[in-house]
């Protein structure tokens, strides 16, 4: 007897807050873990296989257009307990998952990476602004949407 293949989301779930106030240009961030803990993505039937990602932020002046502000997973390494190598100083180039490309706007900017695959288990979001301006006191967010296939 033939299934049914759903596609399912527990919703969007806020992953960096103040992490990201007045992050500086070409400076990273990471997730504090004390405030936004490490996304569990372990479960077996609760893993996820992609999410979108989405940034909001209003620059106090607007970044050249074109500039990016690039996307970091950092996976829990197979010791269980540490993260793999990565900082908001240190970024492995095969941690990169995307780049949001921001305009040369002084208005809300709300920017989406589409179909991001996850690692299944846990990890850490790092994020660094490579515009040339910082980013608010306050106010910028990420958030993600993670999405899994469910056959029943």
């Amino acid at each position: 007897m033939p299934g049914n293949i759903t596609l399912r989301s527990p919703g969007w779930t806020q992953i960096m807050s103040t992490e990201l106030n007045s992050l500086a240009a070409a400076a990273g961030a990471v997730q504090a873990t004390g405030t936004n803990a490490a996304y569990d993505n372990s479960g077996t039937v609760s893993s996820c296989f992609w999410a979108d990602f989405e940034l909001r932020v209003t620059f106090g002046t607007g970044p050249t257009a074109g500039t990016t502000v690039d996307l970091y997973l950092i996976p829990l390494s197979s010791d269980g307990t540490n993260y793999v190598d990565g900082s908001a100083t240190v970024q492995q180039v095969t941690l990169l998952v995307g780049s949001w490309v921001v305009r040369n706007v002084n208005t809300a900017q709300v920017l989406l990476l589409r179909n991001v695959p996850l690692p299944n288990d846990k990890f850490l979001v790092s994020v660094v602004n490579n515009t040339n301006q910082a980013f608010p006191a306050s106010g910028s967010t990420v958030k993600a949407k993670m999405a899994g296939e469910y056959y029943n």
